[in-house]
C-alpha cells in the first residue's frame, strides 16, 4: 500500500501533544488460532495502515474508550467460562461538517466499533 494511504510517524511525532497513534486493535485481541496465524494477527496490529489519530485521553484512560472496550471484551467476549469469537468491523468515520483538520489530516470526531 502506498505512503499516500496512511499517516506515518512523522504526523505522531509531530501532533503528539494532541494525538496517539492508535490501534485500533488490541494486541492481545486477534491472537487465537493455529500459532502462525496468532504471530500473524498480532503482528498485524501494529501496521500503520490499522492506526488513526485520537484524542490522547480517548485511549489512555479507562474513564473512555480503553474502559468501555475492556469492559465489553473481558467480561463477554473472551471472558475463560465462554468460546465466544467475534468479529468486530471499525474505523473511524469522517464527517465534514464537524471533523476537525491538522495540517492536512481529517481527524475523525467518530469511531465504528
Amino acid at each position: 500500500m502506498g505512503a499516500s494511504f496512511f499517516i506515518d510517524q512523522t504526523f505522531y511525532s509531530g501532533w503528539s501533544n494532541l494525538f496517539d497513534r492508535s490501534h485500533l486493535t488490541r494486541r492481545m485481541d486477534p491472537d487465537w488460532g493455529r500459532k502462525e496465524e496468532a504471530e500473524r494477527a498480532n503482528a498485524d496490529t501494529y501496521d500503520f495502515t490499522n492506526c488513526t489519530p485520537q484524542h490522547f485521553r480517548f485511549k489512555e484512560s479507562t474513564k473512555f474508550w480503553q474502559g468501555a472496550e475492556q469492559y465489553v471484551l473481558e467480561n463477554g467476549a473472551i471472558a475463560e467460562e465462554t468460546a465466544n469469537r467475534i468479529c468486530v468491523f471499525q474505523g473511524p468515520i469522517f464527517d465534514d461538517k464537524v471533523d476537525l483538520w491538522a495540517n492536512d489530516i481529517q481527524i475523525p470526531s467518530s469511531f465504528l466499533r
